[in-house]
């Protein structure tokens, strides 16, 4: 029989003949109506937890949160408590973390509603 390439590479790499190619081509179709039907059922898994009670109190929750949070006026002290987080541990003392430092004071920009 002769042989048409390799299929993979390095030492998992197989000789790729005619009746593997023709194989491989003939189980492609099965395997996209496979998938398919996969999604389907994962399409179905979804809608299905969406209409939950759990997840409509989850999202009335966040809606009442997301309303509490735009009817306050920004307090500048509970904005300010955000730059307090911005340490670690590191040989036993607490340094400041560029990073951490950098995130909080996005935090309290948003917070604000300042442009960041």
């Amino acid at each position: 029989m002769a042989k048409l390439g390799f299929v993979g590479s390095g030492d998992r790499s197989i000789p790729l003949d005619a009746e593997t190619a023709a194989s491989v081509a003939n189980s492609a179709p099965r395997l996209a109506q496979r998938r398919e039907a996969q999604l389907r059922a994962l399409a179905l898994v979804v809608d299905l937890q969406a209409r939950s009670p759990a997840a409509r109190q989850f999202h009335a929750g966040a809606r009442v949160a997301e309303h509490r949070m735009s009817n306050r006026a920004a307090d500048p002290a509970a904005a300010d408590a955000f730059l307090m987080w911005d340490k670690d541990h590191q040989d036993g003392q607490l340094v400041v973390v560029p990073g951490l430092l950098k995130r909080r004071q996005i935090e309290r920009a948003y917070y604000l509603n300042l442009p960041v």
